[in-house]
């Protein structure tokens, strides 16, 4: 499976509090041991039971994790309010001894502390979070983070597109232009500024006005970001 049809396959399904089997097909296609979605502010609707949170965690932990209170003492939740980028476990900071007992608790739940948190915010002005944890080396985890950050990126994307959709609520799409579309298309299949000159017969300068245009009008913090929204949107082709 390419990571087009996974994308396909997120798109196909319908979000449930209690099923988790996307959460795993994504798991196990990116070699992650867990993955979790968790929508802090997603709506009166989805969240008249609370927060969202749908995870492959097993469930004691999630009991224990419930029980001790984490989830308003979780430093990754508190940095997931706070950032927009994407945000290694790394660099969370110095540990309080608070953290420290909770990492290691989850440890013993079979819970690595190497982990990636994707803030998202939506144009309704929802607040989730995508986290994956998984079992690498350093060497090993550079090179998955090099390589998946921007799939990922659009993997979390994704999945909190269905679950806006799973709950009946409307995502505005932006209007591009017709040449801010061309362009954005085909920075997303990994032409620089000058290939997509050449091919559109403008000047590259023009194609970073358009380009920035594109990028505002998503919302977006940099191109690639603006290629994974427009991309979850459908503005643009996953491929041409």
């Amino acid at each position: 499976m390419s990571s087009e049809q996974l994308i396909e396959k997120i798109r196909e399904n319908a979000f449930r509090r209690d099923d988790n089997t996307i959460l795993k097909h994504i798991a196990n296609f990116y070699g992650f041991t867990h993955l979790s979605y968790l929508g802090l502010y997603v709506g009166a609707t989805a969240n008249r039971q609370g927060p969202l949170y749908v995870s492959t965690y097993p469930a004691e932990w999630l009991d224990h994790y419930i029980k001790m209170g984490y989830f308003k003492k979780d430093p990754t939740i508190k940095l997931a309010l706070e950032s927009l980028l994407p945000f290694d476990w790394s660099t969370i900071g110095k540990p309080t001894p608070l953290t420290k007992r909770m990492f290691g608790e989850a440890r013993e739940f079979g819970i690595s502390e190497t982990g990636l948190s994707f803030p998202i915010r939506g144009y309704n002005g929802e607040v989730a979070l995508m986290t994956m944890t998984g079992d690498f080396n350093a060497q090993q985890w550079r090179q998955f983070k090099q390589e998946n950050i921007g799939d990922l990126l659009m993997v979390a994307i994704h999945v909190h597109l269905m679950v806006m959709a799973s709950f009946e609520r409307k995502v505005e799409r932006p209007s591009l232009s017709p040449r801010e579309t061309e362009a954005l298309s085909w920075a997303s299949q990994g032409k620089t500024y000058r290939d997509i000159a050449g091919i559109l017969k403008i000047s590259e300068r023009t194609v970073r006005f358009y380009l920035e245009n594109a990028r505002h009008k998503l919302d977006a913090l940099s191109i690639t970001h603006a290629v994974a929204r427009g991309i979850s949107m459908r503005i643009i082709p996953p491929s041409l």
